[in-house]
């Protein structure tokens, strides 16, 4: 084969794999909004843990409040599916917000994490995944092309909550099915 044709097919399979990487993100913000305009016309289940209501300073005088809300669809057979969680952590000095958007299977797709801590050099982390797999990061809307091991750090930190999330979620429900 001519070397100038391998190349070119080279690129070409390159090109359409990020397309489709592309594709793959463009459906995955769709469902976010559309998961968010469900929210919003009220056809999802809202369950919500609270911690700290009051907001009021603990001993070190530091006041920490943490609430999840847990957004999810019943189906005919009432079996649950988690669609979307949002932790809200407001501290002293900071706030903190990270969405969890799920698939039918459990499994993390998207995070979107948005803070105001001036120790981080950004505001806004939105991560993408495919099989739990980290398919693209992007930071303050930027596209992340190399990991850092804080990127690195953070993806896992992402992987582990929503499943402990995930399987909390599972516990409350079958405790309140009566299981």
């Amino acid at each position: 084969m001519n070397k100038s044709i391998f190349f070119t097919i080279i690129g070409l399979l390159a090109h359409f794999s990020l397309m489709a990487q592309s594709n793959y993100v463009g459906n995955i913000l769709e469902q976010y909004i559309k998961t968010k305009e469900r929210i919003q016309n009220k056809e999802l289940h809202s369950n919500v843990f609270r911690l700290n209501l009051g907001n009021l300073a603990w001993n070190n005088s530091l006041v920490y409040g943490r609430q999840e809300q847990y957004y999810y669809g019943l189906s005919d057979k009432r079996q649950v599916f988690l669609q979307l969680l949002v932790v809200t952590i407001d501290s002293s000095n900071n706030q903190y917000q990270i969405e969890y958007l799920f698939d039918n299977n459990g499994k993390l797709i998207y995070c979107l994490e948005q803070q105001a801590n001036p120790r981080y050099h950004y505001r806004e982390l939105r991560t993408f995944y495919r099989e739990e797999k980290l398919i693209q990061l992007s930071e303050d809307n930027v596209v992340v092309n190399s990991s850092t091991i804080f990127h690195s750090q953070k993806v896992k930190y992402f992987l582990e909550s929503a499943r402990y999330y995930w399987d909390k979620f599972l516990y409350y429900m079958n405790q309140a099915r009566g299981g």
